[in-house]
């Protein structure tokens, strides 16, 4: 299918877009942390293959490389959500939408493991550390063991990167409002003082 980029790669690199890292950083409109998917523009018509019951706006779709064909936006929460945190394949009973993940496997024909992977490396934005490894890395190389310990240290980055950042916000967010409190009560304990 040919769709047309609304952005390019060089473009998205540098909005950083962020993607499910709270609705915080998305009702703000700042742009910071993990960018895996590109919005695009479809041909009127055109279907999500995870979600065809319905038609969305041909301009709320995203380029999948997992799925190597565009998915609707709302497709692309259920994909984070629905591999951040697993070690398995989610059940119904553990994620509302654990129907998108069985559908992505049986679609591509990967196991959740290796899915997981491909998907969590798609999103780049990783530490230098973690990234000059990926380089070599593909789903093919890797048995399902080392899969797991590499989704494993995909996982604890987004947990470490998500408290990172909300420290930072509790910081700069309360410290200023504290810090004008405490200016306000010091004038009238110096008021008083007289």
């Amino acid at each position: 299918m040919n769709c047309e980029r609304r952005l390019t790669p060089e473009q998205v690199d540098e909005l950083n877009w962020s993607f499910g890292q709270g609705d915080r950083q998305m009702e703000s409109g700042t742009s910071e942390g993990r960018k895996p998917y590109i919005k695009i523009k479809v041909p009127d018509g055109t279907r999500c293959p995870l979600c065809p019951d319905h038609q969305d706006e041909e301009d709320n779709f995203a380029w999948s490389e997992l799925m190597q064909s565009p998915i609707c936006w709302g497709c692309t929460y259920d994909i984070y959500y629905g591999f951040q945190g697993f070690d398995d394949s989610p059940t119904p009973d553990e994620y509302n939408n654990a129907a998108t993940i069985a559908l992505i496997l049986l679609l591509t024909g990967l196991n959740f493991q290796q899915a997981k992977f491909k998907y969590m490396k798609e999103m780049g934005g990783w530490p230098r550390t973690i990234s000059n490894r990926l380089k070599k890395l593909t789903v093919e190389k890797l048995t399902d063991r080392e899969l797991r310990r590499w989704n494993y240290i995909f996982d604890d980055e987004i947990i470490r990167q998500w408290l990172l950042k909300e420290v930072s916000y509790f910081r700069t967010t309360w410290y200023d409002k504290f810090e004008s409190v405490r200016i306000k009560l010091s004038g009238l304990k110096e008021e008083k003082d007289i």
